[in-house]
């Protein structure tokens, strides 16, 4: 539910003083998330009863706060919220898309993915090629889900977030490790102390792995799904990211000046 905080980081060429506004826009996000989804935690226990909250949410999880709703609140305030999730979604889709785009796009004027995804459209300016591509892309999986006949959300949704949310983690627990050994060969770099630079994000590496591991260990919770599947999704990140340092390899050693320039081009800029 928190991922995206990270996304403050991109902002960070427009922000009048990047090395206060960031930093402080970061943590208040992280918090804000912390509280805000641990109080919905609460309620919906509270509207349920500790023995029976984990019992509903297996039988209908897509159901159980509108149940909740409209117990306790009446019918106009669940309409209220089903729009409300279809309107947070779509925003949600988009901004994914967005970010999908410009990754294409930047894969592609690094020489790292196909020229075409590089293309900007000649009025908007915009990536329209990686767009494109990225919408039929999503709509091809969605139809091949779609055509075997999954449930929407129980299989679809779920089963297509996992390996999202997995990946995103592990990221993220790798990000954290990356600050203390950066700031291990560059100790000059940082204008902070050793609770910014190595504490924190050594102890954050640390919760972030032990909470992967909950995660990865315990999501026949969040999939519903049997061990088999559940083994499969978590599979698909390790899998992936093998993939990735395979050809990361391969481009280093056959396109040396492409792997040079991976992870360089500033979108915004461009």
């Amino acid at each position: 539910a928190f991922i995206g905080f990270e996304a403050t980081a991109l902002y960070r060429e427009e922000a009048r003083d990047a090395d206060r506004t960031v930093p402080r826009a970061t943590y208040l996000a992280v918090g804000f998330l912390g509280l805000f989804y641990t109080f919905v935690v609460w309620v919906i226990v509270q509207a349920f009863g500790d023995d029976k909250a984990v019992a509903t949410a297996a039988r209908n999880p897509a159901e159980m706060f509108f149940t909740a709703m409209t117990h306790y609140v009446g019918g106009w305030a669940t309409d209220l919220q089903r729009v409300l999730i279809v309107s947070s979604l779509l925003a949600s889709l988009l901004a994914f898309h967005n970010a999908i785009t410009r990754y294409g796009y930047a894969l592609s004027l690094e020489g790292a993915a196909p020229a075409l995804l590089g293309r900007i459209h000649p009025r908007h300016g915009s990536p329209w090629v990686s767009g494109v591509a990225q919408t039929a892309l999503a709509a091809l999986v969605t139809a091949v889900f779609a055509a075997i006949g999954v449930h929407p959300y129980n299989e679809f949704l779920l089963w297509v977030n996992t390996p999202g949310v997995v990946g995103v983690l592990v990221l993220q627990t790798l990000a954290a490790c990356s600050v203390v050994v950066f700031f291990r060969r560059n100790p000059g770099a940082a204008g902070a102390g050793r609770l910014r630079t190595s504490a924190a994000p050594a102890a954050a590496a640390l919760l972030l792995a032990v909470i992967t591991g909950l995660v990865c260990t315990r999501l026949n919770l969040f999939t519903g799904a049997s061990p088999a599947v559940n083994w499969t999704l978590v599979a698909l990140t390790p899998a992936v990211f093998a993939t990735g340092v395979v050809l990361a390899t391969r481009i280093r050693r056959r396109r040396p000046e492409v792997y040079a320039k991976l992870a360089t081009t500033d979108v915004e800029s461009v």
